[in-house]
């Protein structure tokens, strides 16, 4: 069968603020339980323009640079600085010299109130994926213990508590109760909130979806209305999603639930002045500054002005599943609520938020895109590597074909040609009879229709290998818990991007060439033997092998990748 090709490289928006190499070879150099990472390079070592934006401040060895992306990255350390105050730089620019004893790096976005957990975006970048920034935890997630859940309420518990002062540890114990999420809606946004609680909740997954639909307008309370929900269920999260929300609103939400963390959704309506958008972005900044429970997610411009939504704020269904998947990716990363939806979501969310970038041909990000580009880009934030190609995507893709377009699913990619030789594009569903992709030279990445005008030839579902192998869910997600046990949570990204290189997580995988065979490619085979008699049917007991070699030969999984990185094997 075919394979998906080895993981490509991340789309440059973001970058390490030292050469990805170096951390991937020395693992023990990245450090940090807090806000500030610390990244113990040698002396001389260049340090990095993370992403783009314009140096804001130079004192002392220390350099802030304002992205353009409206966070704030500040870097300490150096012993030489190479750059000016306002000088603009790109990802990847030099911007000094480290001094001895390496750099620090953190940062601040304007969503929430306080400096955010930088480990996230960097275990992100080492591995070549991108992240939102702009969902970054205030706490970063305590390891996780044996018997903790995947929905796990660790940085929800930190959001309960006030920010804590610059150099504190903020590491926060799980606690052990499951997760209560309120969802609240008005009429128009209704279906948001269902598609969100197929993405936050499954089978083997504790915790629980509330929803409350409420009644907006002049006329009417908000914060009372969802103070009262909240009373009933007692949640440790609440989702506000409604048509027109309004600061005022988000105050009074915010006030009456003091102790609990709100993630408030903000849509700017495109025939809203972009100076009046402006005024009321900086009206939300500064409401955050004074409430350390709220968040705002404010989606992408590109987005609301797509069409989908209505004047009453109400969405057509592809926008009601676009919109859930943006939410649904935010809330996996700023309070580590992980769902068996959430590849979906981090799909949907990276691929929205390219809408009206323009075509080119070959292009795979940041700035532009063509079909399998945008495909493979989106893919890649899911630990999935494809060949840049459409028909080869087919191709790598087809033993998960789906029957017929009445079975599509968010996430699913669809092909277009007159045969499977002829397949010449592809687009990622969204619901609703809707597929995002870059059609054409002279146009931009957009949503499309399944329909007349299209020669449709049928979809796959690549997701389908992330999920149902054994009772405990996904194999990656028992994986998961197993390897933050041994290691921590900042080795899985190494771990993930390295057996979907060698495997595709597949149990059944074989190298033609070499024999290598099962998830961790053993060679040969039958050294998973020493881990269970049923070694080539159960994934859990290849996993078991897998995690013993690494364990044996590396010390863990950073330091494998490294190798596999370096030599294409491990």
């Amino acid at each position: 069968m075919a394979t998906p090709s080895p993981v490509p490289p991340g789309d440059g928006s973001y970058l390490l603020p030292v050469g990805a190499g170096l951390l991937a070879q020395h693992p023990s150099w990245l450090e940090g339980t807090a806000q500030t990472a610390a990244l113990r390079v040698d002396a001389g070592t260049p340090v990095l323009a993370p992403t783009a934006g314009a140096v804001s401040g130079v004192v002392a060895g220390q350099l802030v640079l304002s992205g353009d992306d409206g966070a704030t990255y500040r870097l300490a350390g150096f012993s030489t600085i190479s750059v000016v105050q306002g000088a603009k730089v790109v990802p990847g620019q030099a911007l000094g010299l480290a001094a001895k004893g390496g750099i620090t790096f953190g940062m601040d976005i304007p969503d929430v109130a306080g400096p955010v957990c930088v480990l996230p975006a960097l275990q992100a970048w080492v591995v070549g994926n991108q992240i939102d920034v702009h969902a970054l935890p205030v706490r970063c997630p305590a390891p996780a213990l044996p018997g903790t859940a995947t929905f796990s309420p660790a940085v929800m518990a930190g959001l309960q508590q006030p920010p804590a002062a610059p150099g504190t540890p903020t590491t926060v114990p799980a606690p052990a109760h499951t997760v209560t999420v309120l969802v609240v809606t008005d009429r128009s946004t209704a279906a948001i909130r269902s598609n969100l609680q197929g993405l936050l909740t499954g089978a083997g997954v504790p915790g629980q979806i509330a929803s409350a639909d409420v009644l907006t307008g002049p006329t009417h309370d908000l914060a009372a209305q969802v103070s009262t929900a909240a009373a009933a269920v007692h949640p440790d999260l609440v989702i506000v999603a409604i048509a027109h929300p309004a600061v005022e609103q988000a105050s009074g939400v915010s006030t009456v639930l003091a102790q609990t963390p709100v993630l408030w959704v903000r849509a700017v309506s495109p025939t809203t002045a972009a100076a009046a958008a402006a005024t009321e972005g900086q009206q939300y900044q500064s409401l955050v500054k004074h409430a350390p429970n709220l968040r705002v997610l404010t989606l992408p411009a590109a987005l609301t002005a797509s069409g989908l939504q209505a004047a009453d704020g109400s969405w057509t269904a592809a926008g009601d599943a676009v919109v859930a998947g943006a939410i649904a990716n935010y809330v996996g990363i700023a309070y580590q609520v992980v769902g068996p939806g959430q590849a979906v979501a981090s799909l949907l969310s990276y691929a929205e938020a390219q809408l009206g970038k323009p075509y080119l041909w070959a292009g795979a990000g940041p700035d532009s895109f063509d079909c399998s580009g945008l495909t493979m880009m989106a893919y890649r934030q899911v630990g999935m590597g494809f060949t840049h190609n459409a028909y080869a995507q087919y191709e790598a893709t087809k033993q998960w074909a789906i029957s017929s377009a009445a079975a599509l699913q968010p996430g699913d990619l669809v092909f277009f040609g007159a045969t499977e030789a002829g397949i010449h594009h592809v687009g990622l569903y969204v619901g609703g009879g809707q597929f995002l992709d870059a059609p054409h030279p002279g146009a931009a990445v957009r949503f499309d229709a399944l329909g007349p005008g299209w020669d449709y030839f049928g979809a796959t579902r690549p997701l389908t290998s992330m999920v149902t192998l054994g009772t405990n869910g996904s194999i990656r997600a028992a994986t998961r818990q197993t390897v933050d046990r041994l290691w921590g949570d900042a080795q899985w990204p190494f771990l993930d991007a390295l057996w979907t290189r060698e495997s595709n997580w597949d149990p059944a995988a074989v190298n033609s060439s070499s024999g290598a065979s099962g998830i961790p490619q053993a060679l040969p085979a039958t050294k998973m033997a020493s881990a269970g008699p049923d070694w080539r049917t159960n994934p859990t007991t290849q996993v078991r092998w897998g995690l013993q070699y690494i364990t044996a030969r590396y010390g863990n999984p950073q330091a494998a990748w490294a190798h596999e990185q370096a030599f294409s094997w491990y």
